[in-house]
């Protein structure tokens, strides 16, 4: 008797607590947005534990960024997973793949994970099993192998490696042992607090040009600062474009007025006189 109470007991709290859960179909239109935009929220933060929580009552996994400004054509609003991937949670992901979330392709989520500090291998290795593409190249041409090798993620670039995806420098495809050499070298020429730094500002004026062994990059904003960067290949920003009168870099006038970010790192160089000087060695740029 006390046997068949006790399993009818553990039927009830069991049946109960499903009960409790909802389905998006539960919802009114206003409380699906607002549950949805909540969800995205955690997700974005990595609260891993609210964002189980929410799908459980009713939040859709695949939500969206509900303050999104859809007028940029080339890009739609990202999702939960995509910001959680961007944004280096790991457990937040893992959630988010086990509650239903598909990977959406032609998305650089992956691309902006390896613009991290330390971005966990997991979540590659995760977003692969459930169907991304490593080597997909997104608008200014890359894989995430040549952000990897460029950042010094050396286990990554590793494992992008044992697995095939290519490797690219200034249009030229190179050999795994070659990024995985170059992203040694990064690694080891990070600044010292170990971070990288960014510039940004609204473009008005800069130039682009080869010097020593690679490229340099000069850009003005409107307050007048200017900044100037190295690249050992030819930086992948669209600021500059072919002269059609001298077949050389001039100033994208399509860009002047806009905003831009410049990603760094803070490094040093023997110059002609043997001296050991600071520079600023360029990650990735972008215009908005």
């Amino acid at each position: 008797m006390i046997r068949k109470i006790t399993g009818f007991l553990l039927f009830f709290v069991l049946f109960s607590a499903s009960a409790c859960k909802k389905s998006p179909a539960d919802l009114s239109e206003a409380e699906r947005k607002s549950i949805n935009a909540e969800m995205f929220k955690a997700a974005k933060s990595g609260n891993h534990d609210k964002v189980k929580e929410l799908i459980d009552n009713g939040a859709d996994p695949e939500s969206t960024d509900p303050e999104w400004d859809e007028s940029n054509p080339d890009y739609s609003a990202p999702s939960a997973l995509q910001v959680a991937i961007a944004a280096n949670h790991f457990e937040t992901v893992k959630v988010l793949f086990e509650k239903g979330a598909k990977f959406p392709q032609s998305t650089e989520c992956l691309h902006n994970l390896m613009m991290t500090e330390n971005p966990d291998i997991n979540i590659v290795k995760l977003a692969e099993s459930n169907g991304a593409d490593l080597k997909y190249v997104d608008l200014g041409g890359d894989t995430i192998m040549n952000l990897a090798a460029a950042r010094g993620h050396v286990e990554i670039v590793k494992y992008l490696s044992s697995k095939g995806v290519p490797y690219t420098l200034e249009g030229k495809k190179l050999s795994g042992n070659q990024a995985i050499a170059d992203a040694q070298k990064a690694a080891s020429e990070k600044s010292s607090d170990g971070s990288d730094k960014s510039f940004t500002g609204t473009f008005t004026s800069g130039s682009l040009g080869f010097e020593g062994s690679g490229y340099y990059i000069i850009l003005k904003d409107a307050s007048g600062s200017s900044m100037k960067f190295k690249s050992e290949s030819k930086p992948d920003i669209d600021f500059f474009i072919t002269s059609e009168e001298t077949g050389m870099p001039t100033e994208n006038p399509a860009l002047i007025g806009k905003k831009f970010t410049i990603t760094y790192t803070e490094g040093s160089e023997t110059d002609e006189k043997g001296d050991n000087v600071k520079i600023n060695k360029y990650i990735k740029g972008k215009s908005e």
